[in-house]
């Protein structure tokens, strides 16, 4: 009972725990910023430009790359691609 207290108190959880937000730390946070809030790239978070966008011009801009941005469709499955785009849309709220 005491533990899950404890969890509860903690939060959700980590990185760890989510397989798409692990995708975007290893393969898009030092473009895009820890917390999505951009850097060489543009921001990714709730305000932004990619929030109104469609699942589908994510997808396409993660695997085919965009102007200054690799794509990963060499590197990546459909199913991490759809991870990545979950995370973004979880913290993007949308």
């Amino acid at each position: 009972m005491l533990w899950a207290i404890v969890l509860a108190a903690c939060g959700s959880g980590s990185a760890d725990d989510n397989p798409g937000e692990q995708l975007y730390q290893r393969l898009c946070a030092s473009c895009h910023g820890v917390e999505l809030e951009g850097g060489s790239g543009p921001p990714l978070g709730p305000d932004s430009p990619s929030a109104g966008r469609s699942d589908a011009t994510l997808r396409e801009a993660i695997t085919e790359g965009m102007v200054g941005m690799p794509g990963f469709g060499n590197s990546l499955n459909d199913e991490q691609v759809g991870l990545l785009v979950e995370f973004l849309r979880a913290r993007q709220g949308t």
